[in-house]
């Protein structure tokens, strides 16, 4: 599953989830130490299993640049990957994973540590994943300019999978009896969910893990979420720990003391500007902001933070929230804490040139000209970094970024043909965990839905994406339940 590219990286731009989970687990299979990553991670590895399968990239060679066009469309390589492993014939379900803002893993059609490739050997299904254009090695142009970005939109990304599709049922030679389940998480749950309701007959469902489809500029609700997220893992005295370090440490930036600045959050260049202590107060933010989504997996998790932020060892909060932070670039990686506006913001997203890896400009076009979800303050602690407002961190760059002013009306346009929480689309579960700091987005209530073929999956006690993952034997009954209502949707689609 690919977990969404934060608005902006302080620290480690985002990889997806299958990636770096998966990453770890080579690890773990290298050095055999199995049992320290399953405490980690909640995977199922076994030491001395087979070798994954391995596939080779296939390519779509005659994918539409610009599907309004037709077939006066110029064409362009869409990659993707296939295991027909599980596969019993045409008639087969087609189970297709929908890859989010980053490059796609093949692992994700072959690897049993994925709900769905468990689905598809239970249901002898035909798995597919597809890479996103812009992403990648799914390059529709020979640039980034804005004039070739105009093509990444919902709607031409969306009518990719159903041309993909008559692709695969051609060169298979498929059933048209076959039916095709949608999975995705993230953006690619998003896509799940918009192509499901795009194409309600060539789809028989979709389950969209974690997919914000509720489309906004400024979205508070994400920051009082990771609150909510740190009150379970440590209590009020933990929120409120926090809620006085986030106070002394807007105060510390404030006050242009460059000594004590770098010292507490090992800044990689002094302050030089307001948007430069933007840059700063958002990677303070983002450090619970990731430990809340990845909390299920992460080497360092919330209740760690809790443990440091509330020590009775006399050390101001703001020196506390230094060792959280300290632990933090120590986990990602990462030498320095970003503060430039110009170099780590804007730098970032000025690569015109294609490549296989970087997603940032791609991702951040699409924030600013589709979706939003820019991760403001609201009625939180976090309120009390100031110098983080909707302005600063997102109608600002993206006026400086991609000269677009007009976000908002952008926003309301992708809203008018793709809907949010309202959306009147049968056969889809969605499958949210209750910590989740992207869930607000996403419907979480069955009283939410219009269409009643349609499901709601929340899961007790997990961030984002835990359903996405195979259950080990000792994973908790909450993600037993999700697999389980899951399973039971993805029945009734195939059947």
């Amino acid at each position: 599953m690919a977990i969404f590219l934060r608005l902006f990286a302080c620290l480690l731009f985002a990889q997806s989830d299958a990636t770096r989970r998966l990453r770890w687990k080579a690890v773990a299979r290298e050095t055999g130490d199995v049992l320290a990553l399953d405490s980690l991670t909640n995977l199922s590895v076994t030491s001395g299993a087979p070798a994954p399968l391995v596939l080779t990239d296939q390519f779509f060679d005659s994918q539409l640049l610009n599907h309004s066009e037709g077939a006066a469309s110029p064409f362009w390589s869409q990659r993707y990957h296939l295991n027909a492993k599980f596969s019993s014939g045409p008639t087969s379900p087609v189970f297709v994973y929908l890859s989010g803002p980053s490059p796609a893993d093949a692992s994700v059609v072959t690897d049993d540590n994925f709900f769905m490739v468990k689905l598809a050997q239970q249901y002898g299904a035909l798995v597919v994943s597809v890479e996103q254009r812009f992403y990648g090695q799914s390059q529709p142009m020979a640039d980034w300019s804005l004039s070739s970005l105009a093509y990444l939109t919902v709607g031409n990304t969306v009518a990719d999978i159903a041309t993909l599709q008559d692709h695969i049922i051609m060169i298979r030679v498929l059933s048209n009896v076959a039916p095709w389940v949608l999975f995705g998480g993230g953006y690619g749950g998003m896509l799940a969910t918009w192509t499901k309701y795009t194409y309600p007959n060539r789809f028989a469902g979709a389950v969209a893990s974690s997919a914000p489809i509720e489309l906004r500029a400024s979205f508070p609700e994400y920051v009082q979420q990771v609150e909510e997220a740190v009150r379970v893992a440590g209590g009020d005295d933990c929120v409120g720990a926090l809620a006085m370090g986030l106070q002394e440490a807007h105060a510390l930036i404030a006050s242009h003391d460059t000594d004590a600045i770098h010292r507490i959050f090992n800044t990689c260049t002094p302050l030089a500007t307001a948007l430069d202590r933007t840059v700063l107060e958002m990677c303070i933010l983002q450090q619970y902001q990731r430990l809340a989504q990845e909390n299920d997996w992460e080497l360092l998790r919330l209740s760690d933070a809790c443990g440091i932020l509330t020590a009775k060892n006399g050390l101001r909060q703001i020196d506390k929230m230094a060792v959280v932070h300290a632990r933090s670039l120590n986990v990602t990686g990462t030498t320095c804490t970003h503060t430039s506006y110009t170099d780590n913001w804007l730098a970032p997203v000025a690569m015109h040139w294609p490549n296989a890896v970087d997603a940032v400009r791609q991702w951040s076009y699409q924030l600013c000209t589709a979706f939003g979800f820019a991760q403001t303050t609201g009625n939180s602690i976090f309120s009390a970094l100031e110098f983080v407002t909707l302005d600063s961190v997102y109608h600002r760059f993206c006026a400086d970024a991609f000269n677009i002013t007009d976000t908002e009306d952008r926003i309301q346009e992708t809203r008018a043909v793709f809907p949010g929480i309202d959306i009147n689309v049968g056969n889809v579960v969605f499958v949210s965990g209750a910590l989740d700091p992207w869930a607000p987005l996403s419907p979480r209530n069955i009283s939410a839905l219009v269409h009643s073929t349609s499901a709601v999956v929340v899961v007790a006690g997990a961030s984002t994406g835990s359903d996405v993952f195979a259950a080990n034997a000792s994973a908790n009954a909450a993600v037993a339940h999700a697999h389980s209502a899951i399973e039971a949707a993805v029945a009734k689609y195939i059947s």
